[in-house]
């Protein structure tokens, strides 16, 4: 299987195909990524990683001396190419520049397939992984602030990550292209030009919660998400169901003894009535006793009926079960998520990157949240009774327009959306 290599290097596990820009599997290096993967997945630590590979003789693909760093491993755990999709930038004016293409809006974003290496379970797994380490750098990070979506940010224009400005004191900080700080180390010209004029900073606490926000309801209005949750608890809801012929007979055989206790009890009353009649027992004690036969009859018919609930529902079976209405509660938790640590990791297991362009013609900026899932406008279409067929969406999500002044206004329609779940079958 061959995909297409867009420009550059080939990416480690890869190499060239048969015929020129084309790109296959590396039977060697590919065996490699696998064993980064699992020993991830498997609590190794980048270091332990690093350590192996060097032992091990393979070749890094991005150092001079072949060796290997911790943050080159990270990079590898954190590529989507590994499952089927590379996202490049290209631009579209052969004899301009990268920089005056981006700067004339001449630069777009191609998703090419590449062959698959790692399964989307396993990728999936390693992320929450990954997540937690990012978790672990923060809590042990001298600075006494949190970044939800730092390590996932970029520049919009030249590529580099955004930087964190933040100010103590007024507890005010901002996000900001990293290219003057990139560019004040070295004399030539290998970054591509950024900074003042071309690039702008962004409110830190109000395009964090604008992320967020946004990722929730992309989140919420997924047909693939909602499908990958129906299936997840639907095999344990139909186990569950699926209980044997005798349990019916058990709770059948419970309810005829319960009958036969209610039976008993009138009789015993008739009996005290007698009783009563014959001058055997007071008023008071009979009516003490009548009340106490009364409030066992009522506990009774609840065991009765609490187990007639039990058997409609274990005849009526799987078809019944309102999927949906677990989900509503599954998404609700999510949303409700408040500490640092939950939204960090739900963030880390569903994104793959943001990107932050500031367009000087208006003054606002744009920002393009990419999903690991093409869930942004995903739909679900119904091909036959209980059978659907989904259709991808996209993986990117543009916010535009996004000014100091109207990203509050940006949020605050959130909260007025009417975000209920369609209707849909199982």
């Amino acid at each position: 299987m061959t995909g297409l290599q867009i420009g550059g290097t080939y990416p480690f596990g890869y190499k060239r195909g048969n015929h020129n820009g084309d790109i296959k599997i590396d039977r060697i290096t590919s065996k490699y990524v696998r064993i980064i993967f699992e020993m991830c997945k498997n609590g190794s630590t980048t270091k332990e990683i690093v350590e192996y590979l060097n032992k091990e003789n393979i070749k890094s693909p991005k150092t001079k001396s072949g060796l290997w760093n911790c943050q080159t491993i990270r990079n590898i755990l954190r590529s989507t190419k590994y499952i089927g999709k590379h996202i490049v930038s290209q631009k579209l004016e052969k004899n301009l520049s990268k920089e005056e293409c981006f700067e004339k809006g001449l630069c777009v974003t191609i998703e090419t397939k590449t062959p698959i290496i790692i399964s989307n379970e396993l990728f999936n797994e390693v992320q929450l992984v990954v997540g937690k380490w990012s978790t672990e750098r923060n809590k042990n990070s001298k600075t006494k602030h949190n970044y939800l979506i730092k390590d996932l940010t970029y520049c919009g224009h030249c590529g580099n990550k955004m930087k964190v400005n933040f100010n103590k004191q007024k507890n005010w900080g901002v996000y900001h292209c990293d290219y003057s700080t990139k560019n004040w180390k070295v004399d030539d010209d290998r970054f591509v030009k950024c900074g003042k004029g071309i690039s702008k900073y962004i409110h830190l606490q109000k395009v964090e919660n604008l992320v967020w926000e946004e990722i929730l309801k992309t989140f919420k209005d997924s047909d693939t998400i909602k499908t990958q949750y129906k299936n997840s608890v639907l095999p344990k809801k139909i186990e569950e169901r699926n209980v044997p012929k005798d349990k019916i007979v058990e709770y059948e055989k419970l309810i005829k003894k319960y009958l036969k206790q209610i039976r008993n009890i009138k009789i015993s009353k008739i009996n005290r009535e007698t009783d009563y009649d014959l001058d055997v027992i007071t008023k008071d004690e009979m009516k003490n006793l009548l009340l106490r036969y009364d409030n066992k009859v009522l506990e009774i018919e609840d065991n009765i009926q609490s187990k007639s609930k039990d058997i409609l529902e274990i005849k009526k079976g799987i078809l019944w079960y309102d999927w949906l209405t677990d989900w509503n509660k599954h998404y609700n938790e999510i949303k409700n998520y408040n500490t640092f640590e939950e939204r960090k990791s739900f963030i880390n297991k569903h994104i793959n990157k943001i990107v932050i362009k500031w367009n000087k013609n208006n003054n606002t900026h744009n920002i393009i949240i990419h999903f690991n899932l093409k869930i942004v406008g995903d739909d679900r279409i119904r091909k036959d009774k209980y059978v659907y067929e989904l259709i991808n969406g996209k993986s990117e999500k543009v916010i535009t327009y996004c000014s100091h002044l109207n990203t509050q206004n940006l949020i605050n329609n959130y909260s007025n959306l009417n975000v209920g779940l369609k209707p849909t079958q199982q």
